[in-house]
C-alpha cells in the first residue's frame, strides 16, 4: 500500500482524531488525486512560516498540524532551558484563527511553557515588540502562515522605537529619511515581495496637518521626477480617513470590537469587488441588513466619486463624527494640489483602509494606471511611540516600495543609463599602499566628473577579478602598482 494511503487510513481509524475530520476523509473516497496530496507528505515550513489549505490531512493547515509544530518549537524550548520566559502568541482575523490560537497556547501550557496571548488583532510589528518587552523565547503569529520569522515587517516600528529612546536629544518635529530591506509573507508575483525595498519619510512631533500636506507633496514630487524618464505623466493620490472608516461602520451598525474585521475584508475591494465585499461580510456571519447599509455608503460614493469628505460624511455618517476630519482631508488636497504637477490627480477616497491597525487618522496611497498594487502608502499613526516610553507622540509617514517602481518603469521600457563610463581601480596592497590616498582622490574626482568608479584590492587571481568586472560593464580597469601612472 502506497504511503499517503496508509497515513489516510490512520486519520480515518484513529480516535486521536476527531468525528468531523474522518467524515471530511470519509467524503473523499473515490477522489485519490485529493487524497495523495493530502497525505503525500507533511506540510513543510518555508521562509514565511507555516503556511497551507485548511483542511484535513497532514499537507493541510489543520488543529493536528499547527500541535504539532507547536510541539516542535516546546521541545527546542525546554531544550534550552527557556521554559519560564514564556512564548506570545498573536493573531490576525483569517479562518479559524481562534481555534488555532487556542490549539497552540494549550500545547504550550501542557509542556509547562507560558503562553502570552493577544485578546484581539494585532500586526507582526506588535508581536515582535511583545516578544522583547517581555522577554519571552519565542513568538507565535497565527496568520496566512504559523510563526514569527522574527524580521523585520517594515521601518516604522523601529523608527518609533529609536525615537522613544532617544527624544529627549531629538528636535521637534523630528523628520526622518530611511530606506532599508523588509520582509513580508506575501506569496511571490508581479509586484509582490517576501523581502524588498522600502523608502521612508516620517514626520514625528507635528500634530497639525501639515505634516500630511509635506509628506504628500515630497513623496508626489519624488515620483513625478522618476516617472517623467519613462514618460508617464500622471498618478492618482487617494487620500482617506480611518476616523471616517470607524463612524461609517459605526453608522452601518457594527460593534467597535467588529471593525478590524470588517475593514480588513472592505481593503479586498480592489480584488474581488463590491459585491464580493458584500458576499464576503455575509459569509462571515454579520447581519445582511448592516452589511447592506456599509456597503451602499460606497455605492452611493461610486456613483460621484467628485464630492468631497464633508459632503460624504453627511450622507453617511454625520452623527457618528465630527466636522474635523472632513475639513483636514479638503484642506490637506487643497494645500498638497499647490505644491505638486499638475498631471497628479488628488482625490478623497473612503475606501482605502491601508492594511496596518496602527493608523489613527489621514491615511494615504498612491496608484498608477494599468497595475493593481500600490505604489507607496501611509498615513497618521499618533499611538505608535506610546507603545515604547508609554507617553503619544504624533507621528505621520509615506513609503515608497523600490522594486514596485522598478518594476513599472521596466515595462515601460525604461533601462539603466548604458553609456556612463565604468572604471575600476585595482591597489596592489603591498607595493602601492602608499598610493591609496592618490587613488581615492583621483576616484572622487572622477566621480564628479559623472565617472562610476569603484576602488578594490587586487586579489592573487587577478585574472578572474578583472573578467568579473567585465561582465559587469567595467570598460576601464586599471592595476595599481607602487609606480603606476594614473590614467
Amino acid at each position: 500500500m502506497e504511503e499517503y494511503r496508509i497515513r489516510y487510513n490512520q486519520w480515518l481509524n484513529d480516535p486521536y482524531f476527531d468525528e468531523n475530520t474522518k467524515a471530511e476523509l470519509r467524503a473523499l473516497e473515490g477522489n485519490e488525486d485529493e487524497i495523495k496530496e493530502r497525505f503525500y507528505m507533511d506540510l513543510e515550513f518555508g521562509t514565511a512560516g507555516l503556511r497551507g489549505i485548511i483542511g484535513a490531512g497532514c499537507n493541510r493547515m489543520n488543529i493536528y498540524v499547527v500541535r504539532k509544530a507547536t510541539q516542535g518549537l516546546a521541545n527546542y524550548i525546554l531544550k534550552v532551558g527557556g521554559a519560564q520566559k514564556g512564548v506570545v502568541i498573536a493573531h490576525d482575523s483569517r479562518r479559524m484563527y481562534q481555534e488555532f490560537t487556542d490549539c497552540a497556547a494549550l500545547t504550550l501550557a501542557a509542556n509547562g511553557i507560558k503562553a502570552y496571548v493577544f485578546d484581539a488583532l494585532r500586526p507582526t510589528p506588535e508581536l515582535s515588540y511583545a516578544v522583547r518587552h517581555l522577554g519571552c523565547i519565542a513568538g507565535i503569529n497565527i496568520t496566512a502562515m504559523l510563526a514569527d520569522s522574527a524580521l523585520r515587517y517594515d521601518l516604522t516600528v523601529p523608527l518609533c522605537r529609536y525615537y522613544s529612546n532617544h527624544k529627549n536629544d531629538l528636535p521637534t518635529p523630528f523628520k526622518a529619511l530611511q530606506i532599508g530591506d523588509v520582509f513580508r509573507a506575501d506569496r511571490p508575483q508581479k509586484g509582490r515581495f517576501r523581502q524588498f525595498t522600502q523608502c521612508d519619510i516620517d514626520i514625528i512631533g507635528d500634530p497639525s496637518i501639515m505634516a500630511e500636506i509635506e509628506l504628500i507633496a515630497a513623496t508626489s514630487e519624488a515620483l513625478h521626477r522618476i516617472f517623467v524618464e519613462v514618460g508617464v505623466s500622471g498618478f492618482t493620490v487617494h487620500v482617506g480617513d480611518r476616523r471616517i472608516l470607524r463612524a461609517m461602520a459605526k453608522s452601518a451598525g457594527f460593534d467597535e470590537d467588529e471593525y478590524d474585521e470588517v475593514f480588513i475584508i472592505l481593503d479586498k475591494m480592489d480584488k474581488i469587488g463590491m459585491d464580493g465585499v458584500r458576499d464576503e461580510l455575509i459569509q462571515s456571519g454579520y447581519d445582511a441588513g448592516k452589511v447592506e447599509k456599509y456597503v451602499g455608503f460606497f455605492r452611493m460614493f461610486r456613483e460621484d466619486e467628485t464630492q468631497d469628505a464633508a459632503a460624504f460624511i453627511e450622507k453617511t455618517c454625520s452623527g457618528c463624527i465630527g466636522e474635523e476630519a472632513g475639513r483636514d482631508i479638503a484642506a490637506i488636497l487643497s494645500a498638497a494640489r499647490a505644491m505638486i504637477s499638475e498631471d497628479i490627480t488628488l482625490k478623497f477616497d473612503p475606501t482605502l483602509v491601508r492594511g496596518m491597525s496602527y493608523y489613527t487618522g489621514t491615511i494615504f496611497e498612491i496608484s498608477i494606471d494599468n497595475y493593481s498594487f500600490s505604489i507607496a502608502g501611509g498615513g497618521r499613526y499618533d499611538r505608535m511611540v506610546g507603545r515604547f516610553c508609554g507617553q503619544d507622540a504624533p507621528a505621520c509617514g509615506f513609503s515608497i516600495g523600490f522594486e514596485r517602481i522598478i518594476t513599472i518603469m521596466r515595462d515601460l521600457g525604461w533601462k539603466e543609463n548604458s553609456d556612463i563610463q565604468k572604471k575600476a581601480y585595482l591597489v596592489d596592497m603591498k607595493s602601492a599602499s602608499g598610493r591609496i590616498t592618490d587613488v581615492f582622490a583621483r576616484a572622487a574626482a572622477e566621480r564628479a566628473a559623472g565617472v562610476r568608479v569603484i576602488v578594490q584590492p587586487l586579489k592573487k587571481n587577478a585574472k578572474f577579478q578583472v573578467e568579473t568586472l567585465e561582465k559587469e560593464g567595467y570598460t576601464h580597469i586599471q592595476k595599481v602598482y607602487g609606480d603606476t601612472q594614473l590614467d
